[in-house]
């Protein structure tokens, strides 16, 4: 639905705040200054937030506004200052209606123009609703609102507000949902109601009828809401003519929206005559609506017809039909239109056209005379209205007129049509009394109306003979048969007589035997002459009175032990007589709402006519095994048959309990009253009744009970309001089993208040308390540093086990570097201890420098776990910094050869070739030199056949020792011996140092030579 956008141009005119000439497309100032008798509303304008027109392209009026004083965009309009419902409306500059509203001046809320209001002024504006009071009107318009016609009528007129060139009464899906809901408004489904509706409408066939009172004669109006001219002609050529007024019909009781349940508030008017003279009297009454020159006709002709004029335009303007009331103004608008239009109302005399159609021409007939309309009531002295602006509506009312095809009431037609034009009655007054001038005079009458098959009813008549000779009444003829009289009229023809003047009473009894209409004339035959019947109307019906608006309650599915909520039978009795409801015995599983309470039983009870016995009913199960689809028989007084309401409903035990868990059982075995988390169960509790149930709380009974058990849901059962599950509704849970105590905890898990006291949800609930644990001493090994390569670092612990049997344990670590001696799968007995000893022996995979970790043991039978944590740290080697191959750069500082010496200068030891170190730890080293210096050149094919190379490098201080010996079986220096002491630098990746050599070999010759010196070592790239 669209979103009105409220207040997009609002002025409100007041002398603060006067729109300037900015904000008005013309006009002086938009300033209104209403006549006399007339006040100034402002009106709210609203418009589609997509509506291609704003505020200032519209003119707000009323039919008492000035066409001159219009200003486009003013919101403000002139209507008489009283309490009705007053049309206002809007229009574009082609003087089409965009909006349309209604104000009462007298109504302190703010005015608005909208959707809304046009959807709902719409459906007034027609004559259907003519004869409404401002009340009702008000009424309708509200109870409209929530009808789902109303809201499509609103769309409609929303969707072509918001079009390129609005023209509401030319949109065809408009006027469509228009029809559609001024169906739904008058619309009545049932059939018999709308049929009783009628009734009370045309109830009295002669709406006049006359009493003579000494020498009074009294003429009344029962119900006629036109006035009648009555003629009072005496058999001496005496007259006399008087009005006799109409009856104000105010329709005041709505049977939901729209439809008359009764026309309640008449007040009867009366004429009175002089009959002084002892002669006959002839009375004529005449509505207005015969064309015979009469006097008697002439008199209300005029006043009659004026009220319909009136009425039509009380649709726009409540205001105006209060105001133009009087006789003088009536009798004006009646002549304006019988001198126009005189053939329409002589056709509708004389039944040539329908009330309908009379209503359609009547407006056409105002809006092509609105001008001389406007000049009519001008000279009735109140507040003018504006021809132009009048026509604008009456257009639109044409065009609505069309769409609806004739009024569905007014009832001022109605009336005018449906009475006889002329009523006649004769008097005789030529005694002291005054006899109506029948031969034949009945009183009393036949209206029996809807009476139940089975139990008879009578009514009383009183025959008169008002003749100067005794009568013989031979026979009594009834519309069907089903009456019978008392006394009864002999059927041999010998008949009852009756003497002049005097009259008999007869017990008329109406004993319908079938459901029928028996309506018709009873009809009195005498041995007269002349004027020998008599004839009195019978409205009578034969009816099964007791009618049920349910045949079936059912209850769906309800708790054991619970109460449903309550479903209600109204009984209705459509007859005029009083009926007697019989005791209905007691329903097993159901019990019955009554003035006493709750009971098991109806107790007998009367139902006047017309008049509904609600009964409400509850379904209360005690079993979920009985079988409770029921019925009530309802009897009567009558030869009704009983009136049969099925029950149906199930009892079902209530809440519902699953154990989700695997197995579905509350069994949750041992548990170490150390743990720290316990055990846990998952369970569901649903509601598949069709009420709600409540959850007030869980009970662990017996030994179960003792703080052990705790369930997800104990914080919610703690507030007051417990847990509501709706039905169909369901929730998970979980029960924890968290013991303290080494003993069981067997008992019953009970959810208390399921809505079955008597049978609550218990389930066996199984636990025990134990001490479980694998004991380990020390719970943290500390393997200090090792260097890799090294001797691994070694540490023990103890497992101790005190799981209470015999147990299967498996040993892991988490870290490669850490092993131990355990063999997985290995039993230790209950109360056995082993010692486990683990290594940590780190390798060139080893990364972090500090390890930190657990080693797991676990118990593959009772899936417990230990843990020992343990920390170690790894030392970094001498080829983790010192790898690779290293060019030497000698300064010999001194040297000290033998004199036997072949080179006593240590020549050898200041050659600037590029020695090569190779440092490979304690390895052999074959056709090679390992470490010092290439000796190739001068070793005549000597090997070394056996070295020492110890490269170490602390990380504390950067330092670099290197220890090399070697051994050849040559001739040449056969022990070689080299020390080095350095520092290394990482940002020039060199080592510097003192190195001292020793060199012996030479054989006999016993060469030696030592040298020390300096040595810078630089990584080959």
């Amino acid at each position: 639905m669209k979103k009105l956008v409220s207040l997009l141009f609002v002025l409100v005119f007041t002398s603060a705040c006067i729109p300037t000439d900015d904000e008005v497309d013309d006009g002086p100032s938009g300033i209104i200054t209403p006549q006399e008798g007339n006040i100034v509303i402002n009106i709210e304008i609203e418009l589609p937030s997509d509506a291609k027109l704003t505020p200032s392209d519209l003119i707000v009026s009323s039919i008492f506004s000035d066409e001159s004083q219009q200003t486009s965009g003013n919101t403000a309009v002139e209507i008489i200052d009283n309490d009705g419902l007053e049309l206002t409306f809007a229009t574009d500059r082609d003087d089409n209606i965009v909006l349309l509203g209604f104000v009462n001046p007298k109504d302190p809320v703010s005015h608005k123009m909208n959707s809304t209001t046009t959807a709902q002024v719409l459906l007034l504006m027609h004559p259907w609703a003519m004869d409404l009071t401002t009340e009702l009107k008000l009424q309708l318009i509200e109870e409209v609102l929530s009808m789902p016609e109303y809201e499509l009528l609103r769309n409609e007129i929303e969707s072509e507000i918001s079009s390129e060139n609005v023209d509401l009464f030319n949109n065809q899906a408009l006027l469509v949902s228009l029809v559609d809901l001024m169906d739904a408004v008058v619309s009545n489904d049932d059939i018999e109601k709308q049929a009783n509706t009628a009734k009370k409408i045309d109830e009295v066939k002669k709406p006049l009828s006359i009493n003579a009172n000494g020498n009074v004669l009294t003429v009344t109006n029962i119900d006629n809401s036109m006035a009648y001219g009555i003629k009072l002609l005496g058999a001496d050529g005496s007259s006399e003519i008087k009005a006799l007024p109409d009856v104000d019909k105010n329709l005041f009781a709505l049977d939901q929206i729209g439809r008359i349940v009764t026309l309640q508030g008449f007040r009867p008017t009366e004429q009175s005559f002089d009959i002084t003279n002892n002669q006959e009297y002839s009375i004529i009454a005449k509505n207005g609506l015969l064309f015979d020159g009469s006097a008697e006709n002439n008199i209300v002709r005029s006043k009659n017809a004026g009220k319909i004029v009136l009425s039509l335009l009380g649709i726009i303007s409540s205001s105006i039909k209060d105001a133009f009331s009087n006789d003088e103004c009536l009798n004006a608008l009646g002549q304006f239109a019988f001198g126009n239009v005189s053939d329409v109302f002589k056709s509708l005399s004389e039944n040539q056209i329908s009330s309908e159609d009379f209503l359609s021409k009547m407006t056409i007939f105002l809006l092509n005379k609105a001008k001389d309309a406007e000049g009519v009531l001008e000279k009735c002295g109140q507040p003018l209205i504006k021809s132009e602006r009048l026509k604008t509506i009456l257009k639109a009312m044409v065009k609505i007129e069309e769409v609806f095809n004739g009024a569905e009431f007014g009832l001022l037609v109605l009336d005018w049509v449906r009475y006889p034009n002329q009523i006649e009655f004769c008097l005789d007054k030529s005694s002291g009394d005054a006899l109506r001038c029948d031969a034949i005079s009945i009183s009393g009458d036949l209206i029996f109306n809807r009476i139940p098959i089975g139990k008879p009813q009578s009514r009383v008549i009183t025959i008169r003979n008002n003749t100067a000779n005794l009568f013989k009444i031979l026979e009594f003829n009834f519309p069907k048969e089903d009456f019978k009289s008392e006394p009864e009229i002999p059927t041999d023809g010998s008949g009852i007589d009756l003497e002049k003047g005097s009259s008999l009473e007869f017990t008329i009894t109406f004993h319908p035997e079938s459901e029928d209409d028996f309506s018709g004339i009873f009809e009195v035959i005498t041995d007269l002459s002349e004027n020998g019947k008599a004839t009195v109307e019978v409205d009578a019906k034969g009816v099964f009175p007791l009618k049920s608006d349910a045949t079936e309650l059912d209850f769906g599915n309800i708790a054991v032990d619970e109460s449903s909520e309550t479903k209600t039978i109204t009984l209705t009795n459509e007859s005029d007589v009083e009926i007697v409801l019989s005791e209905v015995p007691p329903i097993e599983g159901y019990t019955f709402d009554t003035s006493s309470g709750e009971e098991t039983s109806i107790p007998e009870q009367s139902i006047a006519p017309d008049d509904t016995v609600s009964i409400g009913v509850k379904f209360k199960p005690t079993s979920e095994f009985e079988d409770y689809n029921k019925s009530i028989s309802f009897k009567t007084d009558t030869d009704q048959e009983d009136i049969i309401v099925n029950l149906r409903g199930d009892g079902i035990k209530g809440l519902v309990l699953e154990v989700l868990s695997t197995p579905n059982n509350l069994d949750f075995g041992k548990v170490d009253i150390n743990s720290e988390t316990g055990e846990r169960k998952s369970l569901r509790l649903s509601n598949p009744t069709d009420i709600s149930l409540d959850i007030n709380g869980f009970i662990f009974t017996q030994e179960a009970d003792g703080g052990s058990y705790t369930t997800s849901l104990d914080n919610e059962l703690d507030n007051p309001s417990g847990i509501t599950l709706a039905s169909g509704e369901s929730r998970e849970f979980t029960i924890t089993f968290k013991p303290d105590e080494i003993r069981s905890y067997n008992g019953e898990f009970v959810v208390d208040n399921t809505g079955s006291p008597n049978e609550p949800i218990r389930i066996p609930i199984l636990g025990e308390g134990v001490s479980k644990e694998l004991s380990v001493d020390p719970d943290f090994l500390d393997f200090g540093e090792v260097e890799v390569g090294s001797a691994p670092s070694t540490r023990t612990f103890t497992i101790t086990n005190n799981l209470g049997e015999t147990t299967t344990l498996n040993i892991q670590s988490n870290r490669p570097e850490i092993t131990t001696d355990w063999i997985n799968g290995t039993e230790l007995a209950n109360g056995q201890s082993r010692t486990v000893t683990v290594q940590f022996n780190p390798d060139s995979s080893t990364t972090d420098n500090i390890i930190k970790g657990t080693i797991e043991i676990k118990n593959t039978n009772l899936d417990e776990l230990a843990k020992v944590n343990y920390e170690a740290k790894k030392k970094e080697n001498n080829l983790n910094i010192l790898e690779g191959n290293w060019l030497p750069e000698w300064t010999v500082l001194t040297c000290e050869p033998t004199p036997t010496s072949n080179d006593t200068q240590c020549i050898n030891h200041q050659n600037p070739r590029p020695y090569i170190f190779i440092p490979l730890a304690n390895a052999n080293c074959a056709g090679e030199v390992c470490g010092i210096m290439d000796f190739n050149n001068i070793r005549n094919g000597n090997s070394d056949t056996q070295v020492i190379n110890e490269w170490s490098y602390d990380d504390n201080d950067n330092s670099v020792t290197i220890n090399i010996r070697s051994r050849s079986n040559g001739f040449f220096f056969t022990d070689r011996t080299f020390i080095f002491n350095g520092t290394y630098n990482e940002g020039a990746n060199t080592i510097i140092g003192s190195y001292e050599s020793e060199y012996i070999g030479g054989g006999s010759a016993g060469w030696k030579n030592k040298a020390t010196g300096t040595l810078t070592l630089r990584k080959e790239q």
